[in-house]
């Protein structure tokens, strides 16, 4: 049996919130969502809402929940749990799990309500204190975003040679000593923390798992459907990619260039004691984007992998790598009530 931590939204948020536990938002975590026109039965009682947290971002005492709440326009109720859910695998759909209470917010917003922050401290005993939870705090200045701008191209220069065939056994290693705690603590649900294997198998093959081959993409494509294709997503010819001067197709993804982003933003998380770099709209600089037109309605360039890579301070002042996390493997959101589907889907 696993305790997996989980974020409980008993009612519906009736107004505009930003939730994140230590920092971390809460949208980087798996979610199960009520299904449309009401609220859903899972784990034994009514909830809107419920999210598995990443163990790496809890700590064993001193957690943070933070909600950011927009003003109330009518009366509601902000009811939020943080619990532990005793999970055994191989259990049949419909099986209810026992829940251990760690921690509760809630409050009664008046028609009217100005916006506020809230906060609840939790602690998770038993929880291994990892890395981050000693480190340094990060302050943002100039020169720590330049320093950090250069270790972010560290890890995107060893992504890039795993894709020109010139990979690095000995930064791989070392990537994996560093971030020793973030895939220890992946692995607590009991299963395979399978994430880094999966963004160093994106970023050596240059393909998803299940892709077609760039030949087979382009020959389904370009295969006649009663003399023309009439699919509203349908991609228009001036999207599709073109041969390479060796005249082969364009591997399916390619990671793109550091250069493209603008306005690169520093962010802490870890209660200020790890940190990332994302672009000005807060989007992971790590993409992973399709060169073909096999997004939503055939569109082209669309991320098909992204990944923070979450770093922390050494006594040194030194940059390290703290994670790799895989932050659109992680964000999915779906509206099964039971947890089975999900969690086989979960990176960590």
């Amino acid at each position: 049996m696993y305790d997996l931590p989980l974020l409980l939204v008993a009612e519906p948020l009736a107004v505009r919130n930003e939730l994140s536990i230590n920092g971390f938002p809460l949208s980087w975590f798996a979610t199960v969502e009520a299904h449309s026109g009401g609220e859903s039965s899972v784990l034994g009682r009514k909830l809107s809402r419920y999210a598995v947290l990443h163990p790496y971002a809890l700590r064993p005492t001193g957690n943070v929940l933070r909600a950011g709440l927009g003003a109330a326009a009518a009366a509601s109720t902000v009811d939020l749990q943080v619990a532990l859910m005793r999970f055994s695998p191989g259990q049949p759909r419909g099986t209810v799990y026992p829940l251990s209470e760690l921690g509760r917010l809630r409050t009664t917003l008046n028609e009217g309500a100005a916006a506020q922050q809230l906060e609840m401290r939790f602690d998770w005993p038993g929880l291994p204190a990892w890395d981050w939870t000693e480190a340094p705090q990060i302050d943002d200045t100039p020169a720590r975003r330049d320093s950090l701008g250069v270790a972010m191209q560290g890890v995107w220069d060893a992504l890039y040679r795993m894709g020109s065939g010139n990979a690095s056994a000995d930064w791989l290693a070392g990537a994996r000593s560093s971030m020793r705690d973030f895939l220890r603590a992946s692995a607590l649900g009991g299963r395979p923390a399978w994430a880094l294997d999966r963004v160093v198998e994106v970023a050596t093959r240059l393909q998803l798992p299940g892709d077609e081959s760039p030949e087979d993409f382009m020959r389904r494509l370009e295969r006649p459907s009663a003399g023309r294709d009439t699919r509203d997503d349908a991609p228009a010819p001036g999207r599709l990619p073109q041969r390479l001067p060796n005249g082969q197709w364009p591997p399916r993804v390619g990671l793109r260039y550091l250069s493209a982003f603008e306005g690169a933003k520093l962010h802490t998380l870890a209660q200020g004691r790890l940190a990332r770099l994302t672009d000005a709209q807060g989007q992971s600089l790590i993409q992973f984007r399709s060169h073909y037109p096999d997004g939503p309605r055939g569109r082209a360039d669309t991320v098909r992998l992204a990944v923070d890579p979450l770093f922390r301070l050494n006594a040194r002042q030194q940059w390290e790598l703290a994670a790799l996390y895989p932050t659109s493997l992680a964000s999915i959101v779906m509206t099964d009530d039971w947890p089975h589907q999900m969690l086989d889907m979960l990176p960590y």
